[in-house]
């Protein structure tokens, strides 16, 4: 792209190449994903300002923002199933993936800026080492355990002789290479993958997964976790059909949005509910698009998370404002979102929306900016920025 190019591109972003992100609004999301025939190339990148979920904006023509390579402990340089979660402590985003179709190792790497060439290095994280005859480590993800104020990782296991479950681990140092043994979050006595976990309330966190039973294959969810650990009690119906996998659960506007791999349909497919409750029949589903002509969003496994706008800017349309919140500036050029604290409590408020340190949205404040307690999160000791409404930001120490 020539500089005359790039230039129109400034003035006139909303018309020419990411009509579908208005950028006007409060509320954006980031898909990340890869593609099954490429899962040698890397992760990708979608935005949407769209509440419904069907709308998407490919990140840089569908070119990867990480490329794999063989990390140590793996025998493959794949990147399926990748997952990203911001940790607005050390304001970064970590990424978890599959680097191999067998093993004990999945991937994990880091990246402020999320753009090619922000990453690295590279880390095998050997999350399965202690489970005896496990022959493949898949599918992992990374979830803020806002009663510990740790990180959790969990990912799918198959061992020889017993059903595939879910395990998980969690992260015991400053980064993502130390972390406890692996102990099972999820067993239901016959074959389950892909699991994605949401805090729908306080002592409420449910579980969407794959049900590998039978020839039907679908996704369901599990409930009756007070906490992020479990237990799990109670298995649902199936919530998505039939010929699907990969789960990813967040809330756009006043529903439930469950992003599924219809393995065998070649596309990403959203489920909707205004309810989380288990149901009796599939939830009503939606092809995702992309581009002004509603072209089908032909991708492989994704996970879906609220993200700043600031972030959104910057990504499409070369704002600075992201890259200066990172760096700890404090001016803030439109930085609406900027992470600010509820006076007097250890409570994290963005805008009108409140997020958990994986980038989740959990629940909105009220009219008058009250935290609603439903809503409620636990923040850890650190250091964060409050937005003064004037381009400027304040810290805000919370203590050991």
């Amino acid at each position: 792209m020539n500089k005359l190019s790039s230039a129109f591109l400034l003035f006139f972003p909303a018309f020419i190449v990411y009509g579908q992100v208005d950028t006007s609004l409060s509320q954006f999301w980031m898909m990340t994903y890869f593609i099954n025939r490429e899962d040698n190339v890397g992760a990708r990148l979608a935005f949407s300002s769209d509440v419904s979920g069907i709308k998407w904006q490919k990140y840089d023509n569908d070119n990867a923002v990480i490329v794999p390579i063989t990390v140590t402990g793996a025998n493959d340089s794949r990147m399926r199933d990748p997952m990203t979660a911001y940790d607005s402590i050390n304001r970064r985003f970590n990424m978890v993936w599959t680097v191999s179709w067998t093993g004990k190792i999945i991937g994990w790497d880091t990246s402020a800026l999320l753009k090619k060439g922000t990453w690295g290095p590279q880390v095998g994280l050997a999350v399965s080492s202690n489970i005896a005859n496990a022959s493949y480590s898949w599918a992992p993800e990374i979830f803020w355990d806002d009663i510990q104020s740790k990180w959790m990782i969990y990912w799918s296991v198959s061992v020889s002789g017993t059903n595939s479950k879910i395990y998980y681990s969690m992260v015991t140092g400053s980064d993502f290479k130390t972390f406890s043994p692996a102990q099972v979050l999820f067993d239901p006595k016959y074959d389950v993958i892909d699991a994605d976990i949401i805090k729908v309330g306080p002592a409420n966190y449910q579980m969407a997964f794959k049900n590998e039973s039978g020839t039907g294959k679908c996704i369901s969810l599990a409930s009756g976790a007070t906490t992020p650990q479990g237990p799990y009690t109670t298995n649902s119906a199936v919530v998505v059909a039939s010929q699907t996998e990969g789960p990813s659960i967040v809330k756009q506007g006043s529903e439930y949005h469950i992003f599924a791999d219809h393995y065998s349909n070649n596309g990403i497919a959203v489920a909707k509910s205004a309810t989380i409750a288990p149901g009796t029949s599939p939830w009503p589903e939606s092809w995702t698009t992309f581009g002004t002509g509603g072209s089908r969003l032909v991708v492989s496994h994704c996970n879906v998370i609220a993200v700043p706008k600031a972030l959104v800017k910057w990504m499409l349309y070369n704002d600075s404002a992201w890259v200066k919140f990172v760096k700890n500036k404090t001016t803030v050029k439109d930085f609406k979102q900027a992470p600010s604290m509820i006076p007097n409590s250890n409570q994290m408020n963005i805008k009108s929306t409140l997020f958990d340190l994986s980038g989740r949205m959990v629940g909105n404040t009220g009219r008058n900016g009250a935290l609603l307690k439903s809503a409620a999160i636990r923040m850890p000791a650190g250091v964060y920025f409050k937005s003064n409404g004037n381009g400027t930001a304040a810290k805000k120490v919370i203590p050991q």
